[in-house]
């Protein structure tokens, strides 16, 4: 098997043993979009080829952040970054949330907006679903999950997660 087809699959492994745990935790929009990741892993597998590029693979299946709560700036992943419409440099470097923030659609904005500061304020998990409006003018429904880290006097440090693009599951689920 090639290195490419094993990253695929290896993926698909990690999502679908995900999907389980957010099924026990009672996660089930998290459960289902990381069953998307997978199937969508599985779809790279059967179309890959020797020479593709690994990272071609795991692109279009999650982006990964981290809001540093004290700068305000959000480093991330260039998944995260494209989601979002943040140049890749830039969310490598760390760029303020607003900047992510102006992407999300403005019927879910004041939401999400409101659980950021929610999980920052409470250490309560994070788990919101939502649409991002994309460079290009598409709109995508994702879903995103992360925790807001403590330091031992309990002010909020570092706001690590994860988002998935779930716009071919709402699509099938509507359909």
């Amino acid at each position: 098997m090639s290195t490419a087809k094993s990253v695929a699959s290896e993926i698909q492994r990690a999502c679908l043993e995900l999907a389980l745990k957010a099924d026990a935790g009672r996660f089930e929009t998290l459960a289902l979009a990381l069953r998307m990741a997978a199937l969508a892993a599985a779809e790279a597998a059967e179309t890959v080829t020797a020479g593709d590029d690994k990272q071609a693979l795991v692109a279009p299946l999650i982006g990964l952040w981290d809001f540093d709560v004290a700068t305000g700036k959000v480093v991330s992943d260039k998944v995260f970054a494209e989601f979002y419409g943040v140049d890749a440099h830039a969310a490598a470097a760390g760029a303020p949330l607003a900047d992510y923030l102006a992407a999300i659609h403005p019927q879910d904005l004041d939401r999400v907006s409101a659980a950021i500061d929610t999980a920052i304020a409470t250490g309560d998990d994070f788990v919101e679903e939502y649409r991002v409006r994309r460079r290009d003018g598409t709109v995508s429904w994702v879903i995103a999950r992360g925790k807001c880290w403590r330091d031992d006097a309990g002010r909020p440090l570092h706001f690590p997660g994860a988002v998935v693009d779930i716009s071919k599951f709402r699509r099938i689920r509507a359909a």
